[in-house]
């Protein structure tokens, strides 16, 4: 068609572009792909900051996704860090000291990277940072550039996080300085957000012991900065949390003279991705069924355990055998995914099947299924065979399984996981506590596996507990609807990232006229 005499041809506007700086470790990865997708869905180009080791994992764990981005016409630039080969083993190795030079080295990466394109077309219109990354955020600050917060924890967790740092820097606060010393087991504590808990339920990182506590320190202060926070999952799951952190912040912010930030949840961000129209009919390359899968498709409704401890836990050899027999006496079907066991002066292997005991194996055949290492987690989820998810209450996996309305049983290992149990049991009535009082990678028996397992599936409490999951699946799903919560907050912050690359353009004009 010929164009009509004298029509005005308006250029295409650029679409803003947002910088993500995940912390370098793969769940925290895994997060910031779903926020990547779910910003470059709605037009805009995206570049996520990760490390080659990331990179690969990713790409073991899900190995088209690259590959899906481009076909979903989803503009989705990778920049790989260069750091260190020896960032982040699995499984736990070398503890929390080995995140501490991988955080350090990507604040320096970054800042390099962001001085050589400040002049340039690439130049972000905000940065992203994940809460454990302050560093980008205030590098961005430095140069004129937004730089916001993207949290894969609750709410509850970046209230307390800010509130506790708060209270030691005024010197009201003097936790003990090891997580192991025995006032943490005993020793209560009132926090925003959450019911009492005992000071070890806090997790490690808020001692002074732990490597990531002192470049942690960062993390408040940054925060109550930031003009926007994130959250990964949706405010219906924790109003009461959400409204505490909130209260926190303008509580700082009025002491401080400025502002406080917007709080945003935007999810459950995967739960949008699956359900999007259109998302599998690009899928390339979809691998074969799973073992898992297929051994799904074979059991009744409702009916399996499915058990999994995340990327960071390896049992000991007596907790696998403890895990094995539960689940055979338990009589349930069940599904159960272990890392390769801990090495010790009596386990020297990296293969589950020479630790299980070879009598338990053979009376499951058929009823049951151990896997190495992997699953697919969301399919394993939102299969109609699934009937419970023994968990370590990690905050990705919390969300999975809330929204895929399958009730829990608790049993948390590190990190924020002792946290999230507390809420789950005590605040949300999500889950069972499998051990009630269980310390960080603390032991649990057979009976204990087995009683719960029991409890969930043949009593009222464990009914009761499932209608509230099915109940809570119906919440996230409503967030991410039309007139959803989530889906108003991702509108407000789409609204105001075109807002500053509007500013960013009249600012350009001007210079150039």
């Amino acid at each position: 068609m010929e164009p009509i005499e004298n029509e005005k041809i308006l250029p295409v506007k650029p679409a803003p572009i947002v910088w993500l700086v995940p912390m370098p470790f793969l769940s925290h990865v895994m997060c910031f792909t779903h926020l990547a997708r779910n910003l470059a869905r709605h037009g805009l180009n995206v570049v996520l900051f990760i490390s080659q080791e990331d990179r690969q994992r990713l790409l073991t764990a899900h190995k088209n996704i690259f590959e899906n981005w481009k076909l979903e016409g989803l503009d989705i630039q990778l920049r790989v860090l260069k750091l260190d080969e020896t960032i982040i083993a699995d499984g736990g190795v070398g503890g929390n000291a080995r995140f501490v030079n991988p955080v350090y080295q990507t604040d320096d990466a970054f800042e390099k990277t962001l001085k050589s394109e400040l002049q340039s077309d690439s130049k972000p219109t905000c940065v992203i940072a994940d809460f454990w990354m302050p560093g980008p955020r205030e590098t961005a600050a430095r140069f004129g550039i937004p730089g916001w917060t993207f949290c894969s924890f609750s709410a509850a967790y970046l209230s307390i996080y800010t509130y506790l740092s708060h209270l030691e820097a005024v010197g009201i606060l003097n936790l003990p300085d090891n997580i192991q010393d025995k006032r943490c087991q005993e020793e209560m504590i009132s926090v925003p957000g959450l019911p009492v808990m005992r000071l070890c339920e806090l997790g490690s990182v808020f001692f002074k012991d732990d490597p990531l506590n002192a470049p942690g320190r960062r993390n408040g202060p940054s925060l109550q900065k930031t003009d926007v926070i994130l959250l990964s999952g949706f405010s219906e799951l924790e109003p009461r949390q959400t409204r505490e952190l909130e209260r926190l912040l303008q509580a700082y912010a009025v002491r401080n003279g400025r502002k406080a930030p917007h709080i945003w949840h935007i999810g459950p961000t995967f739960l949008s991705l699956s359900s999007s129209k259109g998302a599998e009919s690009v899928r390339v390359g979809a691998d074969k069924k799973h073992p898992s899968i297929d051994f799904l498709d074979s059991q009744p409704a409702s009916s399996v355990v499915f058990v999994a401890f995340g990327s960071d836990v390896n049992h000991t050899r007596k907790q696998i055998h403890e895990i094995a027999y539960g689940l055979e006496n338990s009589q349930q079907p069940f599904l159960c995914v272990l890392h390769p066991p801990k090495k010790g002066p009596d386990v020297q292997v990296d293969d589950i099947f020479s630790v299980i005991p070879q009598d338990c194996l053979a009376r499951t055949r058929g009823r049951g299924l151990f896997v190495q290492s992997y699953a697919p987690q969301m399919e394993v989820l939102s299969h109609p065979s699934t009937g419970a998810f023994i968990s370590h209450c990690g905050q990705n996996s919390l969300l999975e399984t809330v929204s895929m309305g399958v009730p829990i049983l608790a049993w948390p290992c590190l990190y924020d996981q002792l946290m999230n149990c507390r809420f789950l049991v005590d605040e949300a009535q999500l889950a069972l506590e499998i051990c009630p009082g269980l310390l960080q990678l603390g032991y649990v028996d057979r009976k204990q596996i087995e009683t719960s397992i029991h409890t969930l599936f043949h009593t009222r409490e464990g009914s009761v507990l499932k209608q509230r999951a099915l109940e809570m699946k119906q919440k996230a799903e409503e967030a991410l609807g039309g007139n959803g919560s989530s889906t108003k907050n991702m509108q407000a912050l789409l609204h105001l990232i075109e807002g500053l690359e509007n500013a960013n353009r009249k600012k350009s004009a001007f210079h150039i006229s």
